[in-house]
Parts: C-alpha cells; sequence; structure tokens
C-alpha cells in the first residue's frame, strides 16, 4: 500500500509521463482476482478498495491536470476503445472486458460536464449498446450521457428526438433514453425553461401511449411524477403537471425490474456524489474496480445496500 501511495505522490509531482503509459494505467492496472479471491481480499481489507484502484486513481487525478485539448485525446481514445469492445459480441459479467469498461467510465465520469469539448456523438453509441451489457453498466452511460450532453437548443432537440424514436428500439434501450432524459431535465432544471418541461411532459406522454412494454410505461409514469415535484419545487408553471403530482400507484410484480425503475430514479441524486463508485457499488461490481462509498448519512447507505443486494441475488440465480 505504502508502494502505491508513493507512486501517487510521484505522479502529483511530475509532468512528463507519456500519454500512451497514462492510457494503459488507467484501463489496464491490476489483474483481476478471482471470486475466492476477492472474498479472501475483502475480509483482509474490510471492504476498502485495493492498491490498484489506488494506482488507476493516481493516474485520473495525474491525467485531469492537463490542458483540456490533451485531456480530449484521452477522453476520444477511451471511448474508441469501448467502442471496439462492443463490437466483440457479448460481454460476460465481470470479465476482462466488462471490468476495462468499468474503469474507463470511472474515468469519463470525471469529466467537466460544463465543457462541450467532451461531447461526441459517439456516447449515443455507447449508451444503447450498453443496455444488453451485464451488471447493469448503463446506468453508468446513462450518467455520462446525460451529464456530457451540452445543454443548448440543438442538443435539447436532438435529445427529444431520441425520444420521439423510441418506439424503433428494444425495451432496455428505450428506458436508458428515458432514463438520460429524466436524469438531464433533474440536473440541468435550473437552465430549463416552461417551454422546455412542457415539451417534455407532451413527448412524454405521447410516449406513454405508443406500444411500450409495461414495465417501461410504469417508467415513465414515475419520470413524469418526478418532473412534476420539480416543477413545483422550481415554482415552473406547466398546466400539465399539475394532474402528474400525485404518485402513480403501480405494482412491480419483478423486484429485479422494480430495483432497476427506483435505481435510475435515483441517479440524479446520486450524481451529486462520486457517482461511478456508488454505482459499482450498488450493481455488484468486483470490490477491487472502485472504492467503496462511506455515507455520513446512514438512509442512503442502507437504501444502495438494499439495492446491491437484489443484484447480488439475481447474479446468483442468473
Amino acid at each position: 500500500m505504502q508502494k502505491n501511495t508513493d507512486f501517487g505522490t510521484l505522479l502529483y509531482n511530475t509532468n512528463s509521463i507519456p500519454k500512451y503509459m497514462v492510457l494503459q494505467n488507467l484501463i489496464r492496472e491490476g489483474d483481476p482476482m478471482t471470486d475466492s479471491e476477492r472474498i479472501e481480499f475483502a475480509l483482509a481489507k474490510e471492504l476498502a478498495y485495493s492498491c490498484y484502484t489506488i494506482r488507476r486513481d493516481a493516474f485520473i487525478e495525474y491525467a485531469y491536470r492537463w490542458p483540456s485539448e490533451t485531456l480530449y485525446e484521452i477522453f476520444n481514445m477511451l471511448i474508441r476503445i469501448n467502442v471496439s469492445m462492443n463490437r466483440n459480441g457479448v460481454i460476460l459479467e465481470n470479465s476482462k472486458e466488462n471490468r476495462v469498461q468499468m474503469r474507463i467510465l470511472r474515468v469519463l465520469l470525471h469529466t467537466d460536464p460544463n465543457s462541450k469539448l467532451f461531447w461526441t456523438n459517439k456516447l449515443w453509441q455507447l449508451l444503447l449498446s450498453s443496455s444488453s451489457q451485464p451488471n447493469k453498466i448503463c446506468f453508468l452511460y446513462e450518467c455520462l450521457v446525460a451529464e456530457q450532453l451540452p445543454f443548448d437548443e440543438s442538443h435539447f432537440e436532438q435529445l427529444l428526438e431520441r425520444i420521439k424514436l423510441i418506439s424503433n428500439l428494444e425495451s432496455i434501450q428505450q428506458d436508458s433514453i428515458i432514463s438520460v432524459l429524466y436524469i438531464y431535465c433533474m440536473r440541468k432544471g435550473d437552465l430549463l425553461k416552461v417551454e422546455h418541461f412542457q415539451r417534455v411532459f407532451e413527448m412524454l406522454l405521447n410516449q406513454q401511449m405508443d406500444n411500450l412494454q409495461s414495465e417501461t410505461r410504469s417508467f415513465i409514469q414515475l419520470v413524469l411524477h418526478k418532473l412534476a415535484l420539480k416543477c413545483e419545487e422550481k415554482k415552473i408553471v406547466v398546466p400539465m403537471a399539475v394532474a402528474l403530482k400525485t404518485p402513480p400507484n403501480i405494482v412491480f410484480e419483478n423486484k429485479i425490474i422494480q430495483t432497476t425503475i427506483e435505481v435510475r430514479l435515483m441517479l440524479p441524486e446520486i450524481m451529486h456524489a462520486y457517482p461511478s463508485d456508488i454505482i459499482l457499488h450498488i450493481i455488484n461490481a468486483p470490490i477491487d474496480e472502485y472504492r467503496r462509498p462511506v455515507w455520513v448519512d446512514p438512509y442512503p447507505m442502507r437504501l444502495y445496500n438494499q439495492f446491491r443486494k437484489v443484484f447480488a441475488q439475481k447474479s446468483c440465480t442468473s
């Protein structure tokens, strides 16, 4: 541990490490552990994060001291690596490829959402391809797209156009697109005007009447309710939102579906902290791939751990 701490200090005090070396260490450092090794590691370290996570985090901090243009090159390299991995077919849960994706997403979610420099339409491609990936890693992509999508009229229209065409997508992809819209509106609510919210409500209500699966329609109902409460909080008057402030009465028969929707509804709140590590904890990712979150308030900790147990049980039975 001391060795890696010293290495982090070295990174902080130098500016001469080649980009390719930083890129390699961001995603390749540390060999994956077996299940039994992870159990032993968790007991030995009391579920702390591994020395390899410390080393990768040191490289993240180092990389983010580079100029934006240089960082943009790293950003695009990581996206290209991710795109190429998705082309190789199905990625198994906790496989080497799946874990490299986790590492890439931890890096990308550190980027400044206020910088339009880092937005690329390839993120939509990654989002749609991630929906079928294991570990609910799509949560991370949804946060990434919603945060990086710039706030201006053209990109807002682009987002609504995605919603308009969701009937052409698979149900799991539909949920991801709706999740992006929800996070985007909740996180950028201070920037949205009445007409923006009006169009979002109209679009979602129209989609709710479309031929979507019941789970997706239920998700839309809950999103509409949350957005209606957001409008009330911000004193934004949208007439059609008034009736949506009443919580919808929805009963889920499938615990996995219910938990997936509940997690998505909490993503805007999770984005205030360390989203990648909290989400990786919730989806029961290997403990040596993230810093174990520590909460001062016990309520979110209990709630996130409940979500984690559901996904862990699903992994055991699948």
